[in-house]
């Protein structure tokens, strides 16, 4: 699994903040968001492998990405101020 390291993120968090149009502390939150997921992920998965067998923690992984970017397409899709 390839993840930006996160000096390279804090570098570039003011062009990635100034594109997106969101503040400094929206984007910290969201980065220190990421990386708490992902430690949480690193206690969760080897439990949750070791039940499966590799083609269905494959599956899984592949239907969590997905269900993931759908969601991510869905809040993108609405227009801002919209959120009720």
């Amino acid at each position: 699994m390839a993840v930006v390291p996160d000096f390279f993120a804090g570098a570039l968090a003011v062009p990635i903040t100034g594109a997106l149009h969101i503040g400094l502390d929206t984007f910290g939150l969201a980065l220190s968001g990421f990386f708490a997921a992902i430690a949480l992920g690193s206690l969760i998965s080897p439990r949750i492998v070791a039940v499966l067998s590799p083609a269905q923690a494959l599956a899984t992984a592949t239907l969590a990405s997905a269900a993931t970017l759908l969601l991510r397409a869905q809040v993108q899709a609405k227009p801002p101020g919209r959120w009720h």
